[in-house]
C-alpha cells in the first residue's frame, strides 16, 4: 500500500473510529507528510466537549487501532494530534 492510499485509508478509518472517553472525531485530515517520506500526518478535531480530555491517551489508542485494523497502512510512521474545538 503506498502513502497516498494508507492516508486515505487511515483517514476513512478514522472518520467512523470512536474512542477514548467515547469521543468520535467531528473532523479529520490524514495526509502524506512533505517533510518525511514514510510519515502520515493525522489531525482529529473531538468536538468543543473533548475540552480537558486526555488528547495524548486518545490518540494512542487510536493509533492501536489504526496499526491493528490496517496494518499496511500501519507500517508508515503515523503523526496524531487531536484538539477539542
Amino acid at each position: 500500500m503506498d502513502i497516498n492510499v494508507a492516508s486515505e485509508t487511515v483517514d476513512r478509518f478514522l472518520q467512523g473510529y470512536t474512542g477514548k472517553g467515547g469521543r468520535k472525531p467531528t473532523e479529520v485530515r490524514a495526509h502524506p507528510s512533505g517533510d518525511d517520506l514514510n510519515a502520515i500526518k493525522i489531525w482529529v478535531n473531538l468536538g468543543a466537549d473533548a475540552e480537558g480530555d486526555d488528547m495524548a491517551a486518545w490518540c494512542a489508542e487510536a493509533e492501536a487501532a489504526i496499526r491493528a485494523a490496517h496494518p499496511d497502512a500501519g507500517k508508515y510512521t503515523l503523526e496524531l494530534r487531536a484538539d477539542a474545538m
